[in-house]
């Protein structure tokens, strides 16, 4: 139980197959093995949410930023460049 403790523990990026080998030379020890193949799987589906926990992060931002761009060149236009028209008020800026 050590042993296969161990390989999975320090080979993480084995195949299933090389894996399933290791479980089928311990015998006695299936349910440990199997236990661990799937705790490999656990693993792989907590870094992929956390990638796409990162990725929806950078989303939101780039969002963030580009509703504040436009807010600034709407204000920038109805102050600066429409300073005084009251009819520029009537037509959306772009």
């Amino acid at each position: 139980m050590v042993q296969a403790h161990t390989y999975y523990h320090n080979f993480p990026r084995d195949w299933k197959f090389q894996k399933y080998a290791v479980c089928h030379y311990n015998p006695g020890h299936i349910c440990t093995t199997l236990i661990l193949i799937l705790r490999s799987q656990v693993t792989l589906l907590l870094y992929l949410s956390k990638v796409y926990s990162i990725l929806c992060l950078t989303l939101h931002r780039l969002l963030d930023i580009s509703h504040a761009v436009f807010t600034i060149v709407a204000i920038y236009h109805y102050l600066v460049d429409a300073f005084g028209d009251i009819g520029a008020l009537q037509y959306i800026s772009w």
